[in-house]
């Protein structure tokens, strides 16, 4: 599961305690609700999971964050507006989208849901 380790005895010796283990759950758990709605560029920040794109007053591009420090993590990226500006999807420094440095696309409702695998991000 994204970032949450099981409770266990191991908890206290690594200084993990049950308060963290809770926080990490609640943390997971609304993640999956944090939604934002974007017209400039913007760098993705930790509690995001659905952007939501409007290109009206130009391309936007979207940066992602370090696949390494991501791992599991879901991100949805949608366009929700006609015309023909771009949506850029990049890739955090040197990392890739299924091996690409970014995407690139144009199309009312079209969208892309990503998860890092720990090292780059793959679209599923």
């Amino acid at each position: 599961m994204y970032g949450i380790r099981k409770p266990s005895a191991e908890m206290d010796a690594n200084h993990y305690t049950y308060k963290q283990w809770f926080q990490d759950v609640y943390r997971f758990i609304f993640s999956k609700t944090n939604i934002t709605s974007i017209t400039s560029a913007y760098t993705v920040v930790t509690d995001v999971y659905y952007i939501r794109v409007d290109t009206t007053s130009g391309g936007v591009t979207i940066t992602l964050p370090t696949a390494v420090d991501s791992a599991g993590r879901e991100l949805v990226i949608k366009k929700i507006n006609a015309g023909a500006n771009n949506v850029t999807i990049d890739g955090y420094s040197s990392e890739t989208i299924d091996g690409s440095a970014s995407i690139v696309f144009n199309t009312q409702y079209e969208n892309y849901t990503l998860i890092s695998n720990g090292t780059n991000w793959e679209k599923i």
